[in-house]
């Protein structure tokens, strides 16, 4: 079976996600978002341990024989949450009680940066399959080829969230006894 690319796992992610709509659009947002900052610790650890900074026992969400893996599947792994969660939860803003006309003003925006950074991950998740040494060295000097496509996903989500604080923190009322007694 070929290695799955950050174009296939793009349209992978659409295609799986009309099977399961979101009926709300916040909670996925705020999920991902955490998930993803999460998974920056995740490869600060990993640069430490790389560095020879940190042991082995601070690693997340992989071990020190492993984190080879966990690293080269980051790209593709970005570009499939892009798709399944990013840009339906947008959409799926509007039953948070966001407004349509500001998630059509933002989605098209929202969608050409996720597909500018689809491209971007293909070219890093290329440059880490060839040697997962590129990755290494860059952490060796204190950086990282992963970390800024989790930087702009991260973006990408706080700006989608953004329009939930326009609208509270929770948005509307909905199916609560209280909103159906002062809605009558």
């Amino acid at each position: 079976m070929p290695k799955l690319n950050c174009f296939d796992s793009f349209k992978d992610g659409q295609d799986a996600r009309v099977l399961y709509p979101l009926k709300s659009g916040r909670y996925k947002l705020r999920e991902r978002y955490n998930d993803f900052v999460l998974c920056l610790d995740a490869l600060s650890r990993i640069r430490r341990f790389v560095q020879g900074k940190g042991p082995a026992s601070q690693l997340r969400r992989c071990t020190a024989g492993d984190k080879h893996i966990w690293l080269r599947g980051m790209p593709v792994y970005i570009a499939d949450r892009l798709a399944y969660d990013l840009l339906p939860a947008l959409l799926a803003s509007d039953k948070d009680g966001v407004e349509q006309q500001l998630i059509g003003t933002l989605y098209p925006y929202l969608e050409r940066r996720c597909l500018d950074l689809v491209a971007e991950s293909e070219r890093v998740r290329k440059a880490i399959y060839r040697s997962i040494e590129n990755e290494y060295r860059e952490m060796k000097l204190g950086g990282s080829l992963i970390e800024p496509l989790f930087d702009e996903a991260i973006y990408l989500f706080d700006r989608a969230l953004a329009l939930h604080q326009e609208v509270g923190s929770w948005g509307p009322a909905r199916n609560t006894a209280a909103s159906r007694r002062t809605s009558s």
